[in-house]
Order: C-alpha cells, then sequence, then structure tokens
C-alpha cells in the first residue's frame, strides 16, 4: 500500500511539471539587439543630401523606418524619411534631404520591426540643420553626399506625420509578464496541494499501521 501512495505522489508530481512546463514555456521572447546609426551623430551640422548609414539587420527582421522630428517637439510625432523591408548591415540606411525642412535642431530615429511584432529603436539628438544659416567655425558642417549607384534609395514621401504612442515604461508589466505569473501561482498552488494530499496520505496509513 505505501508503495502505491508513493507511485501517485510521483505521478501527480510529474504531471503538474508537464502541464507547467505546457502552459509556460510557448510564452513570447521578446526580440534582441539593436538597430545602430553610423552617421550622422549627434551634435553634427547638416547640409544638402545626407547619408545615414547604419545596420537593421536584426534576428527576426520584418522591416525598417527612418524618421525625424524637431528637438524641441512636445509631442512625440515623427516624419517619414525612408522605410524597407530589407535588412540592412554597415551600409546606407536612406538619404535625408535637408533643404526640404527650415534650420534647426532635430532628432533622427532608426526603428525596427521585428516579426514577433516588438520594435527596436536607435534616437540621434542634436543634429543641427544649417543650410539657410551661418555655420560656426567650430561646428564644421557634414558635407553632401551624392549616394552611389549601388546604394541610392528610392525617394519616399516626406513630411508626412507619424504619431506615435509615448515610449513604453520599462516597468509596466505586459499582458505576457501577468499571463506567465498567473499560470506560475496556479501550478504551485497545484503542487503544494498535491504535496499536503500526499503528506496527509502517508500520515492516515501510518496511524492504520
Amino acid at each position: 500500500m505505501l508503495n502505491l501512495t508513493i507511485a501517485m505522489f510521483k505521478y501527480r508530481l510529474l504531471l503538474i511539471f508537464l502541464v507547467f512546463g505546457m502552459l509556460v514555456l510557448p510564452l513570447p521572447v521578446l526580440a534582441e539587439g539593436q538597430p545602430r546609426v553610423d552617421s550622422p551623430r549627434a551634435g553634427d551640422v547638416l547640409q544638402g543630401q545626407v547619408r545615414i548609414n547604419g545596420s537593421t539587420d536584426l534576428p527576426g527582421f520584418r522591416a525598417y523606418e527612418v524618421e525625424f522630428t524637431y528637438e524641441s517637439a512636445q509631442i512625440d510625432s515623427w516624419f517619414l524619411i525612408y522605410q524597407s523591408d530589407q535588412p540592412v548591415r554597415n551600409n546606407q540606411l536612406a538619404v535625408w534631404d535637408t533643404t526640404t525642412i527650415r534650420d534647426g535642431d532635430y532628432r533622427l530615429r532608426v526603428r525596427v520591426r521585428f516579426e514577433s511584432g516588438e520594435t527596436a529603436q536607435v534616437v540621434v539628438s542634436g543634429l543641427k540643420v544649417r543650410n539657410y544659416s551661418q555655420v560656426s567655425a567650430d561646428q564644421p558642417a557634414r558635407q553632401p553626399e551624392e549616394p552611389s549607384a549601388e546604394t541610392a534609395l528610392a525617394p519616399t514621401a516626406t513630411l508626412q506625420p507619424v504619431s506615435e504612442p509615448l515610449p513604453e515604461n520599462p516597468l509596466a508589466l505586459s499582458r505576457e509578464m501577468i499571463r506567465a505569473s498567473m499560470l506560475a501561482g496556479a501550478a504551485a498552488a497545484v503542487l503544494i496541494l498535491s504535496g499536503f494530499g500526499v503528506l496527509l496520505g502517508l500520515r492516515r496509513l501510518r496511524r492504520r499501521g
């Protein structure tokens, strides 16, 4: 009788672990890695056609976007420069025609979308567009660059506002995290209750013996 009780206890433990693994393991995995912008860099003075170089070749890549906004913008609205569904590694991401915007300070963003639905981005701040105003001697301008025939990008519609929600709070709990916590708690509760049940059964057997 005692051997049968121990066997049932092992069976219950195995069943609990199997159910726990099936519920928790399928949770989506967050995308890893960040896009990179090699040029321009923060503080650069920009004029004319400016090549934006970097990398978006990340695991699970689906598409990328290159956008800009005003440095002092209070609303998180971005203007599209270029978008593509082809990953780029250490090469040209887009060509930014700065002559179509007024002189001022801007931010540049490269955002990658992944097959999982997650996104990753990098923002370059403090870019100074100076096509129609004087450039100080201590701030040499980045000269316009002509894209080569191999890396030239087709023009796309620009100055299209893209309203974006505020950046996600890294401390906020996602639905997946809440679901995983609830499942883990339920599995732990089942395990504890099963353990108590087995202990009570063993005590009863000892008393009868």
